[in-house]
């Protein structure tokens, strides 16, 4: 490389040291960033160099001249973003601050302040109403009776075939019939009881008379009439008639039979009961009744109630009456019914006064229903055609309500006052129960309001 080019950027180069070395405190406080100057050394031609040897160092000059120009702007830049970062830094320390001090302030009205919980029982009780409604079809009375409609009638029947259960128990029995005595003879004769006559097939048979046969009177022979048994039990005393026919006993007198019955065996055999027919018929009623209801409620709105049970008559009908022989029988029962639907929010309206009523006139004014009001229909009778009257059972619990003025009335009579006084003033009000108070680091309430909390809770007791 030429001495003279060297010669020069040596010069420069010992500038630029001093000028390092010479900067103050306070430029160095200012956090300057790095400076980076390119230096590029060309090796040129001799006649080139000596042509513009004497320019380099003045492009240089003004090089460097520019680039503490681009240094002194990037310093004021920087200096005015440093500006807003400490800004928001100095925003977000007094904010945190702000937080720790109201952090701070609720913890002691936590801890150290004065506080107290006040938790009372109201007054309630259980009401249980019993009352009568009436449901007409025809024009109603708002105070007494809710409106109804009556449902077209609906007859239906059912059948059931049933095994008989009972058995009963036959004892042999002996045949029964009569025997026609005949006199030839011109006087009267005495036949007596207990005489034996033995039929044309063995059997025999005992009257249980005597017959006074009156003489003959021709051409008519004289005749008498007696009752007689078969001497052997069974159905084999059964005869035909004329099985006797022809002269017995004694001279001129005859006899003939009539048929005999009602012999028989021994044996048991099934009957059916009285209790197969009520069993299957009241069966046949309950299926019928929920068939009935079913068709009846196609009839009623969503708004109604089915008075229930229906208002039916029915039929009983069967091929064997009980006692009779059968292994068997045969059980109809039809049913005609007849409804009336209510609009159920006019009836539960009209217990709910019922009950309001009677409310006031037990407790008094104050309470209110704290529960959900229970209703059943206890009976159901049908005066009539067109009124049909309920039997109501309802049950309700009532408490006593207390009101926003209520319960600052409350708070300002317990203010400041020791936790015993207190607890007396508050067992003094009207509707209160019971009382629990929980004071906070302090022996009596707090003077402020404010710091006093109510709470409420409702227990439920039987008037029993």
């Amino acid at each position: 490389m030429n001495n003279p080019l060297r010669n020069q950027i040596d010069r420069i180069l010992a500038h630029l040291e001093t000028t390092e070395t010479t900067r103050t405190t306070d430029e160095y406080q200012v956090n300057e960033p790095t400076r980076v100057i390119d230096i590029h050394v060309y090796d040129l031609e001799a006649e080139t160099v000596s042509a513009e040897s004497d320019s380099i160092p003045d492009q240089i000059l003004d090089q460097q001249e520019h680039q503490q120009h681009q240094a002194s702007s990037f310093r004021f830049r920087n200096v005015g973003k440093w500006g807003r970062s400490h800004l928001r830094l100095l925003l977000l320390a007094v904010l945190l601050l702000l937080i720790l001090m109201l952090s701070a302030l609720m913890l002691y009205q936590f801890w150290y302040a004065p506080a107290a919980t006040v938790t009372l029982i109201p007054a309630s009780q259980e009401l249980m109403l019993t009352t009568t409604l009436d449901i007409t079809t025809e024009k109603a009375d708002a105070r007494t009776s809710v409106p109804g409609r009556l449902l077209p009638a609906v007859t239906m029947s059912q059948f059931q075939t049933i095994r008989a259960t009972g058995v009963a128990h036959q004892q042999a029995q002996a045949s029964h019939g009569t025997i026609t005595f005949y006199n030839a003879a011109p006087a009267q004769q005495v036949i007596p009881a207990g005489t034996l006559l033995t039929g044309a097939d063995g059997v025999q048979v005992v009257t249980d008379e005597s017959a006074l046969v009156p003489p003959v009177s021709y051409p008519t022979l004289g005749q008498a009439r007696v009752s007689a048994h078969a001497v052997t039990t069974g159905s084999g005393g059964n005869i035909k008639a004329g099985d006797i026919y022809g002269p017995c006993c004694r001279l001129n007198i005859s006899a003939v039979n009539s048929a005999f019955s009602g012999g028989q065996n021994e044996r048991s055999y099934p009957i059916v009961t009285h209790q197969d027919i009520e069993r299957a018929a009241t069966m046949l009623q309950t299926r019928l009744q929920q068939s009935m209801q079913a068709a009846l409620q196609t009839q009623v709105d969503v708004t109604e109630t089915l008075i229930t049970p229906l208002s039916c008559h029915s039929g009983i009908s069967s091929d064997h009456q009980g006692g009779e022989e059968a292994k068997e029988a045969h059980i109809t029962v039809s049913e005609t019914c007849s409804g009336i639907a209510y609009t159920t929010a006019s009836v539960l309206h009209l217990i709910q006064q019922r009950m309001q009523q009677q409310a006031e006139k037990q407790l008094g004014k104050g309470y209110t229903s704290a529960a959900m009001l229970h209703t059943r229909i206890a009976g159901v009778s049908r005066v009539n055609e067109t009124l049909t009257r309920l039997q109501v059972g309802a049950t309700d619990t009532w408490a006593y309500q207390f009101t926003q003025a209520d319960q600052e009335h409350i708070k300002q009579l317990i203010v400041g006052e020791r936790k015993q006084d207190a607890t007396n003033r508050l067992l003094h009000i009207p509707g209160i129960q019971s009382v629990s108070l929980e004071v906070k680091n302090s022996s009596t309430l707090p003077t402020d309001v404010h710091a006093i909390h109510l709470v409420f809770i409702r227990t439920m007791r039987n008037t029993t």
